[in-house]
């Protein structure tokens, strides 16, 4: 027999889930207004996605019953413990009701859903307190939540009453303890993915009303106190000058000759002169593309990459191109939103990314162009898919969506995906950008076993015995196809091709911050389009990308953005940050700094065998390098803090 401990837990996980979808339905209702016909399937479909996130929050919830339930209902008696679990959740009623409404009122006031970090500064105000008391119904608000409790306690009883009592086992508490152990972890990561679900999740269509009813409110602002508690400190720890110095010191150091600032507050700059032309732009972030093993950034390595090497010859190649920072989600976030990799979490699952932040496809959008997402592993790894369609994508797709291939536990084989691409760019009647994410360069450094003969065997190599060169000859080998098909199409002449790492990878171990773990490659590819082919050695980063593309195409709008564009300027610099650790990469200086600690700089003679020099502390080249890292890092956690505020 099933022990009522294990019932009354579930029981109550199920109806904390349905008072989470009536306060959905509340939302709903109160944007009654901006409700479309047309779009009632979505609105449907939002209570269904929106269980996922309800379902994390009442997991939450449940954990304290969890810890007492079994153990409690054995030694004090099922009815004793039934009645402490009715009052602790009237509580959570009065709670998630309370939330709920607030974030109603929440939304219509800010079009957003409750979060601590858009009003933080003046939530506590008197005179926020009494305009809330003014211009809202608080009294009618916590009546209606105090009915709902009531209902709800009354509800419970009923259930409880008709439950009886009925002993259990000892083994059977402990076996539905376990099985409630697993159950519960599950719910509260939102199922056995990498990584538990984000609010990205709720961002399943291209409809933002039925993407925000999706969203859970209270599931945004514990989110948002997550990022705030983070915050507390950095924000103190990268304040270093005023705010309108540090602004104006960046500004300095990332306007082109060809550019004008818009405004006296933020980043939003345009050029001077554009004319525009809307090529396709085809842009491939490859996974874990070392910049070591890329024959064009280091010919010992001819043998790994020919493909892209030939394309670097013959495009714009960057040879001293430095990852933002050392995971994909830091990498993604730098590429699409031109924006640096700060300390703490990534810039594509925080909350300002929710709508509307500096973004390749909104950017493209506004002049015309339609932006696909393409990743032949699931898209909701790591909030990819959530931030896309936030930001101006119209469409994800990914292996839920492409026809059923085999490939790695991440994703489909690449060779798969490059043909998808290719049949998108051959079936547009409109300027097409693709965003195109590889998967097979990464552990278990498997591909598919008609590839192995043309990839040939690298075990002589000394890194991961050679399984990460045959990844990347594998890729290269896919990227030699998808290129050699395309120079056929019609389109090709009227693409532009960018190819980029999201990350490196460790090669030197014995200093696990070594500048060369973070050097990726990245080539420009247009024959048709860029003048002639260049070589560019300054530093640069995955954050110059999108200035750079715009100035190619002659983008007329303004745009924000954190990179320069490396065509217009003779030099150039990187940051790149791990945890905490900060590195500064300026024409030969290299400045690193353990976060809120020292610094220490140093002249590098030779990037290939990093040998450097030490600046001293008191040098004035030491105080310069240091002001201009810390303006620009300042600059760019301020400026992205204020997205949509």
């Amino acid at each position: 027999m099933v022990p009522q401990s294990f019932i009354r837990l579930w029981l109550s996980f199920i109806y904390l889930v349905l008072l989470h979808g009536f306060w959905r339905f509340v939302f709903l209702l109160f944007q009654s207004s901006e409700l479309d016909a047309d779009q009632w399937p979505l609105y449907f479909k939002s209570f269904w996605v929106g269980a996922h996130l309800d379902a994390v929050i009442a997991s939450y919830f449940l954990v304290p019953v969890l810890l007492s339930i079994f153990w409690l209902h054995y030694f004090i008696g099922s009815p004793r413990y039934g009645q402490v679990l009715r009052i602790y959740l009237a509580i959570v009623t009065a709670i998630i009701s309370t939330l709920s409404l607030i974030d109603v009122y929440f939304f219509l006031e800010f079009n957003t859903h409750i979060n601590i970090l858009t009003r933080q500064a003046n939530v506590l105000r008197i005179e926020s307190i009494q305009f809330l008391w003014i211009e809202y119904p608080v009294l009618k608000i916590l009546g209606s939540v105090s009915l709902l409790t009531w209902l709800g306690f009354l509800l419970m009883r009923f259930v409880d009453g008709r439950m009886g009592s009925q002993p259990s086992r000892w083994y059977g508490q402990i076996a539905s303890a376990l099985i409630s152990v697993v159950m519960l972890i599950s719910t509260l990561r939102g199922g056995w993915q990498e990584r538990p679900i984000d609010w990205g999740y709720a961002i399943f269509s291209d409809d933002n009303l039925s993407n925000q009813v999706a969203m859970n409110g209270i599931f945004v602002l514990g989110r948002s106190v997550i990022e705030l508690t983070s915050e507390a400190n950095l924000r103190k720890s990268l304040t270093y000058v005023s705010t309108e110095a540090a602004l104006k010191d960046t500004r300095a150091m990332i306007r082109g000759d060809n550019e004008i600032f818009v405004d006296d507050t933020s980043m939003k700059r345009k050029f001077i002169s554009a004319d525009l032309t809307t090529p396709n732009i085809v842009l491939v972030i490859l996974e874990s593309h070392v910049g070591e093993f890329c024959g064009y950034i280091n010919p010992a390595e001819a043998g790994v990459t020919p493909v892209l090497d030939s394309l670097a010859r013959n495009g714009i190649a960057f040879t001293q191109c430095i990852a933002n920072g050392q995971r994909s989600a830091f990498g993604i976030g730098s590429i699409l939103m031109s924006w640096p990799t700060l300390p703490g979490l990534p810039l594509i699952s925080q909350i300002e990314s929710t709508q509307h932040a500096p973004c390749l496809a909104n950017t493209l959008e506004r002049v015309g162009y339609r932006n696909i997402f393409l990743y032949g592993g699931l898209s909701q790894f790591d909030n990819m898919k959530g931030f896309a369609l936030a930001n101006g994508f119209d469409e994800v797709i990914d292996r839920d969506v492409l026809p059923d291939q085999p490939g790695t536990m991440w994703g489909m084989y690449d060779h798969y995906v490059f043909d998808y691409a290719k049949k998108l760019l051959d079936e547009t009647d409109k300027p097409l950008q693709i965003t195109l994410f590889t998967t097979t360069n990464h552990q278990p450094w498997d591909f598919p076993e008609n590839y192995k003969e043309r990839v040939g065997e690298f075990s002589h190599e000394k890194f991961r015995g050679g399984a990460v060169h045959k990844t990347m000859k594998y890729v290269d080998t896919v990227l030699g196809e998808f290129m050699d098909t395309a120079r056929s199409a019609p389109w090709f002449d009227n693409t532009i091709f960018i190819f980029v790492s999201d990350h490196g990878l460790t090669v030197h171990r014995e200093n696990f911050e070594d500048l060369r773990n973070g050097l990726i490659p990245l080539v420009f590819y247009a024959p048709q389009i860029l003048d002639e082919p260049k070589r560019i050695t300054q530093p640069v980063s995955q954050i110059d990308i999108v200035p750079t593309l715009l100035g190619m195409i002659g983008y007329p709008e303004a745009f924000e953005a954190m990179g320069r564009n490396v065509l217009a300027h003779d030099n150039g610099y990187a940051s790149r940050i791990t945890n905490d650790f900060m590195v500064w990469y300026d024409g030969d200086n290299l400045l690193t700094e353990i976060l809120g600690q020292s610094s220490t700089a140093r002249l590098i003679n030779d990037f290939t065998t990093m040998d450097m020099t030490p600046i001293s502390n008191e040098s004035r080249e030491m105080v310069e390098l240091r002001n201009r890292y810390h303006s620009y890092l300042q600059t760019a956690f301020t400026q992205f803090k204020a997205f949509g505020k």
